[in-house]
């Protein structure tokens, strides 16, 4: 059997990318997943009272954002971009790619568990429109993204949203907005997110955690999407 020339796990390195919407410029690390811990524990520090994380995944990249609130007022915001460049063909290169993704994500819960605050994850499902190799890979990373849910995470307090559901959340008709039209309502309602520029995963996964908020924190004021999400019991 000839042996493969893929190089597998010893040669993917996990890139994170951490940002703070407030500041200006967003501060990029290459390293090892052992970086996450102290920048999200330093998100938390001040008395975080509740953490709404939303989960974009994908392989370039899986992305990460956290909706902190401090003492019922302050309201910040970050994103973590995790990302593993393929280094070979085979599956075993995949593999360990997708497991490199997962363990991030996996770093980014249990720090948020350990600060001991309230947290909620959301995390996108399937589109309707998914088929072919893009419908395997999300399945397979979202599989072992959801073993580190399973693992840090109350499972009363996970979503799992389908890109037209937490669409539908942000406003009425947007259910069938495309990126772009996703990024305007986001920036229209949030005019900070500008720091975003043209990240779309970064204005997906913040649109889950903002969704996520909005049935929590507003439930009086929700609107009849988000009171449907609440009630369905596949979610």
């Amino acid at each position: 059997m000839k042996k493969s020339k893929d190089r597998y796990s010893e040669s993917v390195t996990l890139r994170i990318a951490l940002e703070a919407v407030s500041l200006s410029r967003p501060k990029v690390i290459t390293a090892d997943s052992a970086t996450i811990r102290p920048f999200v524990t330093k998100c938390l520090s001040g008395k975080s009272d509740i953490v709404f994380l939303g989960i974009d995944p994908g392989l370039l990249p899986l992305t990460v954002s956290l909706i902190v609130w401090r003492k019922g007022k302050r309201r910040d915001i970050y994103t973590i971009g995790l990302s593993a460049k393929r280094t070979g063909k085979s599956w075993q290169n995949r593999f360990f790619r997708v497991t490199k993704l997962a363990t991030g994500v996996g770093e980014i819960l249990s720090a948020v568990k350990a600060v001991g605050c309230k947290f909620y994850v959301a995390i996108e499902g399937y589109s309707h429109g998914s088929s072919g190799t893009a419908i395997q890979t999300l399945a397979e990373i979202k599989q072992a993204v959801l073993q580190q849910i399973y693992k840090y995470c109350n499972l009363e307090d996970v979503l799992l949203l389908p890109p037209t559901t937490w669409k539908a959340c942000l406003a009425e008709g947007a259910g069938g907005y495309d990126k772009e039209g996703v990024q305007s309502l986001l920036i229209e309602k949030w005019p900070v997110l500008k720091s975003f520029g043209a990240d779309h995963n970064k204005y997906d996964s913040y649109a889950m955690a903002s969704v996520y908020e909005q049935i929590i924190r507003h439930r009086a004021t929700c609107d009849t999407a988000a009171q449907n999400l609440m009630e369905r019991e596949e979610l």
